[in-house]
This record gives C-alpha cells, sequence and structure tokens, in this order.
C-alpha cells in the first residue's frame, strides 16, 4: 500500500529502450524484451500548502513555500511503508516541505508487464521521475526563477542507486543536491564481506526469496532460468547468491562482477588500476558528479560493509581524503563510529526518538546546500548589476 499521507499516488510509465548513452546496457533481458513498465510517485504535500494539481502554467502553484523538495529511494524491498521513510515525511512536512517517494517497478502495488523486473544497476528510472516531477510540479515561474532545492535521499539500496544516477548522468543530473545512506559506492568489495553473509543477509535473502523470487515474480523466475539457478536461488543464504543465480541471470548481465561494476558509482575503475594514478585521472564517471553529494555510512554497519564504501590506503582512490577531491570536489563524507544500517538510534529510549538523526541530517543537508545556493545566486546578481553599471556609465 502507498503512503498517500496527505497527497496523490502516480503511475509512471517508463521504457528499457529510451536513448540512455549505453547507461543501461542490460535493463533488456536475453529475449530482448521490450515492454514498458511502471513505477510509482507517492507525493506528501504539506498541510499548509496548495495541492492543485491540474496545470503548471502559473495559474495554479502548488505550495506557497520554497522549502526544499524531497526525491525519495527506499531500500531494497521496501516502499513508502518502511518507518524511516514515514518520519522523514512527517517531519519535513510539517516544516513546509514536499516528500516524494519512488516506488520501484515491481515493488509494492506496481504492477510488473514483462520481464523488466527490478534491479540495482538500472539508473533510467530514477533520470525518467525526476525529469518528470522537475518539469510537471514545478510552475513556469519556478523552473526559470528562484525554484526550491530539488534534493535525492537515498537509503540502503535506494542510496547505492541514488550514488550511482549522480555519478551515470554527471551534468544531466536533473537533482540539485543528493544524499546517501547505508548504501556503497563500489560493491565488488560486498562480495567478500563474509561476515554479515553468515550475520544478517540470510533473514533478508529469504525475506526477498518468499515474497518476490517465488511470491509475485514466481512465474518468471521459473521461465527464464534453468533448473540449477533455480535449485540455488533456493539454497542462497546471502544476498550474493541471490544476486548471482536470480538477478545476473534474469536481467542478462555476464556475471556477479558485472552487475555489481554496473550498480556502483565506482564500478568503472578497474581494481588493477594504480593507485597512485587513480585520483588525478577524470575518465570515470564518478568525477563527473555535478551536484553536491553526501554519503553516510556507519563503520559498524552489519549489512553493508564500510569498505564498499571507502577503504584504508592511503593512495588509494577510496581513502576518504581521494574520494571528496576527485572530481570538482562535489562528494562530502559523513562516516560514523556506530549507527549500524539505517539506523543512528538515540538515547537510552529509542524508538521514542525513531529517526530524527538521519531525518534531521537530510534536513541540515538540504538547507546548507540551499543556503549556499542563495548566497552564490545574490553574488552572481551583484556582479551582474555592478558589471551593468559600469558599462552604462
Amino acid at each position: 500500500m502507498m503512503m498517500n499521507l496527505n497527497g496523490y499516488v502516480f503511475f509512471l510509465e517508463v521504457n528499457d529502450n529510451e536513448n540512455d548513452n549505453n547507461k543501461d546496457d542490460n535493463d533488456n533481458d536475453s529475449d530482448n524484451d521490450n515492454s514498458s513498465e511502471y513505477i510509482a510517485i507517492d507525493i506528501s504535500f504539506p498541510t499548509n500548502t496548495t495541492t492543485d494539481i491540474t496545470t503548471n502554467d502559473g495559474h495554479h502553484g502548488f505550495w506557497t513555500t520554497t522549502k526544499p523538495i524531497y526525491f525519495v529511494l527506499h531500500g531494497l524491498h521496501g516502499g513508502t511503508n518502511e518507518e524511516y521513510i514515514r518520519d522523514l515525511t512527517i517531519r519535513r512536512n510539517v516544516e513546509g516541505s514536499i516528500v516524494i517517494v519512488m516506488i520501484a517497478r515491481g515493488i509494492m502495488d506496481t504492477p510488473i508487464k514483462g520481464w523488466n523486473i527490478f534491479h540495482g544497476a538500472r539508473t533510467s528510472d530514477v533520470h525518467t521521475a525526476v525529469t518528470t516531477i522537475r518539469k510537471n510540479l514545478l510552475t513556469q515561474k519556478q523552473q526559470n526563477h528562484n525554484p526550491p532545492l530539488f534534493i535525492g535521499v537515498g537509503y540502503s539500496m535506494g542510496a547505492i542507486i541514488m550514488s550511482n544516477y549522480v555519478a551515470t548522468y554527471g551534468p544531466e543530473c536533473a537533482l540539485d543536491a543528493a544524499i546517501a545512506i547505508s548504501g556503497g559506492l563500489d560493491m565488488r568489495y560486498q562480495k567478500h564481506a563474509y561476515r554479515t553473509q553468515r550475520l544478517w543477509q540470510p533473514m533478508l535473502a529469504g525475506s526477498l526469496r518468499k515474497e518476490f523470487l517465488l511470491g509475485k515474480f514466481g512465474h518468471r523466475v521459473k521461465a527464464k532460468l534453468s533448473n540449477y539457478q533455480f535449485l540455488q536461488i533456493l539454497r542462497a543464504s546471502h544476498i550474493t547468491e541471490i544476486d548471482q543465480y536470480a538477478i545476473v541471470p534474469l536481467n542478462g548481465f555476464d556475471d556477479l562482477d558485472h552487475y555489481y561494476r554496473e550498480m556502483s558509482a565506482l564500478g568503472d575503475i578497474p581494481h588493477h588500476t594504480g593507485s597512485a594514478s587513480t585520483p588525478s585521472s577524470n575518465n570515470y564517471k564518478f568525477h563527473n558528479i555535478s551536484i553536491p553529494l553526501l554519503v553516510v555510512h556507519a563503520l559498524d554497519d552489519p549489512l553493508l560493509s564500510w569498505r564498499a564504501t571507502v577503504q584504508n590506503d592511503v593512495d588509494g582512490f577510496m581513502h576518504p581524503t581521494n574520494l571528496v577531491q576527485s572530481g570538482s570536489g562535489n562528494v562530502l563524507l559523513l562516516l560514523t563510529k556506530s549507527g549500524g544500517h539505517v539506523g543512528w538510534p538515540l538515547g537510552l529510549l529509542p524508538w521514542k526518538e525513531k529517526w530524527r538523526w538521519m531525518s534531521d541530517l537530510v534536513m541540515s543537508f538540504a538547507t546548507s546546500v540551499d543556503e549556499v545556493r542563495s548566497a552564490v545566486a545574490v553574488s552572481s546578481a551583484t556582479t551582474t548589476t555592478t558589471a551593468t553599471a559600469t558599462t552604462t556609465k
């Protein structure tokens, strides 16, 4: 079921045949299924704003606030029913912000028509969603003059996709800023996260297998996979095995390494590349990040190893210093000693505070980016006015 706290739910058609400059080469499976699929856009408006959605011509506005608009990507098999998303939505709605959650194809009540089910390497759905929202949610006046900050927020798998989207699309990214919480930048390192594979992932793997691979998508899985692959899914004890025996063959990837490269913001950087020369090279998509991106990770995350985000090698590209100095310097890192996975509980009674630390962090980052953006705009306007006055004299 959708959240719809105080707003609307839309189903948006997405097509894997869009001209994506080979960004998602593996969106079409081996049978070349060209069917369009659907994602859901769940929009929650503040209670004190106008919600006329009939036009975007400037005569009927959606709201009267200039507060940031939050675009949210949920976890692996979550949606708007996730408590941390509801927490963010309620807190930001009270402040006058709109919160928009993209529900991935096949998740919750979104239908699946063909074979192109969800996988973590697809960024084209995000781009379709954010460009559509930017075009239709903002009035023409807002698009041309002082539009609200449009910030992406990703959690867990949504954080992996968010980082990958921002890196893959570079200057074409339709967001103004983004924050990725408890995700990863290079999922190839997750293949060797044996501790989490033994202790925490079995529960998540069992849930995914039961709900999707044997449930909602069961007939597709059985039709596409060999008997051996299907048997391995039944035996899979962690997410890496689910990816290897289900996601990879279902979506036409060459192997597990190929899938993890495609889904990672750092995936196009070869692991054998010399560490000393890698930071100065500008040939990788991570260097093309054109908006402020804050990556947040707890070093005790039990599901996604911190090694998929940063490394200890001071000369390596994934050392924190080298990551934040890459490209145009748009990447920021916030690493905490503790916090778990999409957690960061507060106080002796954490259920009272819920996800306040994460939700307020998102707000603080959005506010900071917005303040800097406003200051730059004022400075540019002042410079232009001064130059005009000088020319006139």
